[in-house]
């Protein structure tokens, strides 16, 4: 946390802003859009999947991701259980249903 000094000299610790907390703090945030999840504060961050469509586990299907908005977005998940986001594929550790 910074200190600022008043009129006086008195250091006078400044307060957090009401609006954001921390991300330390914080068990769910947005990531470009996408909310993210986490049980407490030391562990790792999880997309929410939301739903899945016909495909068998093992087979390339799409998949429902949980979006900041509310909203859903509709991924690629491949036969590993990996969902694309940005590019990037993403194990089953990394993601919540």
């Amino acid at each position: 946390m910074s200190h600022t000094a008043d009129l006086f000299g008195f250091v006078q610790p400044e307060s957090p802003s009401p609006t954001r907390q921390p991300e330390a703090d914080t068990l769910q945030r947005d990531w470009y859009g996408y909310r993210q999840y986490r049980d407490s504060t030391k562990d790792p961050w999880h997309f929410i999947v939301t739903g899945f469509d016909d495909t068998f586990t093992g087979q390339e299907g799409f998949c429902s991701v949980l979006l900041t908005d509310g909203e859903r977005d509709r991924v690629p998940i491949d036969a590993q259980d990996r969902i694309l986001i940005r590019g990037r594929r993403y194990g089953r550790d990394q993601w919540v249903h």
